[in-house]
């Protein structure tokens, strides 16, 4: 993480909405105090052109998409994920060394959104905003937490580095990485 954020937003079928209504009011604070690079903000179709509007009206460095082929390269290129709690979207982040915020779904059946957000927050991986408490103002105070906490966020890069050797999906870790360069 540089003296500024590239953020990238994926919402998955089911987020999206929900992250283009809040998120780009806390982006035009990180924005308006200089911390921000970029925001990538995956949305569904319907708020595609408002999404882009708004970012371009304020100034801010954005790329706004439905669907991207090339998605591990905007993961890669990011500082932080703003994503749902899919298992293998969580596991791809994991894989990549990229902390991330996770905001359950929380109308996923049997809360395996919740489930999947706990296992890797409690293995200090990332951070996690119930969607009940997802406004404009927990978000804004957990990035503007991580950004002042370098430490913090060191540290989860180490641990994904260090844990990812340990799991189950290190077996296709080499495959993986050849789709990835």
């Amino acid at each position: 993480m540089g003296d500024k954020l590239s953020i990238l937003v994926i919402g998955g079928s089911q987020g999206a909405e929900i992250f283009g209504e809040v998120i780009p009011n806390a982006i035009k604070v990180l924005n308006d105090k200089g911390i921000l690079k970029n925001i990538h903000q995956q949305c569904i179709k319907n708020q595609k052109i408002v999404l882009e509007n708004f970012y371009n009206e304020h100034n801010i460095n954005n790329s706004i998409f439905e669907f991207d082929n090339n998605i591990f390269e905007k993961i890669i290129s990011s500082d932080l994920v703003i994503t749902r709690s899919g298992a293998s979207t969580l596991g791809e982040l994991m894989h990549l060394n990229k902390p991330f915020i996770t905001i359950p779904f929380s109308h996923a059946m049997d809360n395996h959104q919740m489930e999947n957000a706990r296992y890797y927050f409690e293995r200090g991986f990332c951070w996690i905003i119930n969607q009940q408490n997802f406004n404009k103002e927990t978000l804004l105070n957990l990035i503007n937490q991580i950004y002042s906490n370098r430490e913090d966020y060191l540290s989860k890069v180490k641990k994904m580095k260090t844990t990812k050797k340990t799991m189950p999906f290190h077996i296709i870790q080499t495959e993986f990485d050849k789709l990835i360069k």
